[in-house]
């Protein structure tokens, strides 16, 4: 059974050149119905549903545009990955970061008091800091789940984009 990703990736070679592509993506973007708002760059584009529609969960889909190589200029490499607004994602790993630094605090705290023939009351912060991480984890696929519609609309967006470029 593979394990559940927080942020989603995929990759695909494609035999389009990298600028249709990019132009299919302004096209969609500039239509006035469009569910979907980003930005697009040389050879990069950050897609998400319109903030309207947006909630705490909401994905966000940044796309990379590599040439493969030289030899071939009209195939490229197109990399997505799936993910929560940034703010969302730096606030989650800053999170992990603050129980990893308690974690160890606790541990080097908590192996003082064992050198010291006292009770290690401190040692318990690991595993409570470690049952404060899964459920953290838990909760972002939760909100994996929550966003998991979102995550489909921008995904035919990307294929129609991906069609309306192999046609052109």
């Amino acid at each position: 059974m593979e394990r559940p990703h927080l942020r989603p990736q995929f990759k695909r070679v494609l035999d389009v050149p990298a600028c249709a592509l990019l132009d299919a993506l302004i096209a969609r973007l500039r239509q006035p119905r469009s569910r979907i708002v980003g930005r697009v760059t040389r050879r990069h584009a950050h897609l998400t549903v319109h903030p309207r529609e947006q909630h705490l969960w909401s994905p966000h889909l940044s796309l990379d545009l590599l040439s493969e190589d030289d030899a071939h200029p009209n195939r490229i490499v197109l990399r997505g990955r799936y993910a929560p607004h940034p703010s969302v994602w730096t606030a989650i790993m800053g999170i992990y970061g603050v129980l990893l630094m308690v974690g160890l605090g606790g541990g080097v705290f908590g192996w003082s008091q064992v050198l010291l023939k006292e009770e290690p009351n401190a040692l318990w912060v690991i595993p409570i800091a470690m049952v404060i991480a899964t459920l953290l984890y838990l909760f972002a696929l939760v909100g994996q789940r929550i966003a998991q519609t979102q995550m489909h609309v921008l995904q035919d967006f990307l294929e129609a984009c991906l069609d309306e470029a192999a046609n052109a």
